[in-house]
């Protein structure tokens, strides 16, 4: 009787290991990967990035206007708003000739100097149409610091399809003899703020 217990506990522990062997056997395991990246806010200034533009204007004289176009494009992978600003630094006279009255510290052609922004998508390929939307009429640079996106969506809807193009003149009709020679730097400082 006792090798037939045995026998029978044998027999269960041998069926219940072939039971969970079995199991094993048919079991399906499935896996995924996720892939995780943070969301880019990019903008793009002229054809580098970052940006190296620059220009110079030399001997800016009443009666011209000097000018510049620049594309700007949102190359991230989010929507922003889109804004500017306007610095002016580095004012100083400059070669001082005999009509000049200052002679020695900031120069006076930072606040006479005028500027004139405005933007338009590239022409669209299919009908070779350009819209405008302009920004600022011809103003003292010293009175604009900050330009905030007043044009509405437009301007931002360009920048986020990468076919805007800022259109920057500057005209020094409203400076007298106290400006001559004078320089100064103008920084263009363009933002793009996640929306």
């Amino acid at each position: 009787m006792k090798k037939l217990l045995i026998a029978i506990i044998l027999a269960g522990l041998l069926s219940f290991s072939l039971a969970t062997v079995s199991r094993a056997l048919l079991q399906d395991i499935e896996q995924t990967t996720v892939k995780v990246r943070g969301a880019t806010l990019n903008l793009k200034v002229g054809e580098n990035d970052p940006s190296t533009v620059s220009y110079v204007f030399n001997n800016l004289v009443a009666g011209e206007i000097r000018e510049f176009w620049l594309p700007i494009a949102s190359v991230g992978g989010l929507d922003g708003n889109f804004w500017m600003e306007l610095v002016t630094k580095n004012s100083a006279e400059g070669d001082n000739p005999e009509s000049e009255t200052d002679v020695a510290g900031e120069g006076e052609l930072d606040k006479c100097a005028e500027v004139w922004i405005g933007f338009d998508n590239s022409a669209d390929p299919e009908n070779q149409t350009i819209l405008e939307a302009q920004t600022i009429d011809w103003t003292s640079i010293n009175t604009v610091s900050s330009l905030e996106t007043f044009w509405g969506n437009q301007v931002d809807a360009w920048v986020g399809v990468g076919s805007a193009k800022m259109h920057l003149m500057m005209r020094t009709d409203n400076c007298g003899s106290e400006a001559m020679g004078d320089v100064f730097d103008l920084d263009v400082i363009f933002h793009l703020d996640q929306v």
